[in-house]
């Protein structure tokens, strides 16, 4: 009887290692998944999708960055405009909704051939007015479910650039 429990404990242990073991396996693929470089693609369409990987910040994208053209970063944890964006200059699509973004910089401007911009369910506060009203690509520009504070600076726009449609 005491051989028996004996195996059997031998046994729950190797299944509560072979669990723990697992359990670090799949954290330490979720860490990879957000620090790990990332490729751009080396073929048309040079699309990039980084959506719901918990980013904080903006993981090393390796590559010709003047090919990427669209860059998805929905539902992730994005506080503040990752800076490193501005060196994509061919960029056309731009996806960070659902992120916790508080406002853009005026250094978006520089995103020259940008033709759509998408915020949707940011807690912008402030948005760079002027710069987007400047950027002659730019076509289109999701806000819905950002903050009613965002209103007027809406409105402000939409006189600026009628030709941008606007979702809010």
């Amino acid at each position: 009887y005491q051989e028996e429990r004996k195996k059997e404990r031998k046994t729950l242990k190797i299944i509560l290692i072979m669990h723990l073991t697992l359990i670090v396996l799949i954290y330490l693929a979720r860490l990879c998944q957000r620090w790990l470089p990332v490729q751009i693609p080396e073929e048309p369409p040079y699309r990039l999708d980084l959506s719901y990987r918990g980013l904080k910040r903006l993981p090393v994208i390796i590559g010709d960055k003047n090919k990427l053209q669209i860059l998805l970063l929905t539902g992730n944890q994005l506080e503040t405009f990752p800076e490193e964006l501005l060196h994509f200059k061919r960029l056309r699509f731009l996806d960070l909704s659902y992120n916790r973004l508080t406002a853009l910089p005026e250094s978006i401007v520089q995103l020259r051939y940008l033709r759509s911009l998408n915020l949707r369910g940011n807690p912008l506060r402030q948005l760079p007015m002027d710069a987007l009203a400047q950027m002659s690509s730019l076509h289109y520009i999701d806000l819905r479910d950002t903050p009613a504070s965002l209103q007027q600076a809406i409105l402000a726009l939409q006189e600026k650039r009628p030709d941008i449609l606007l979702q809010y």
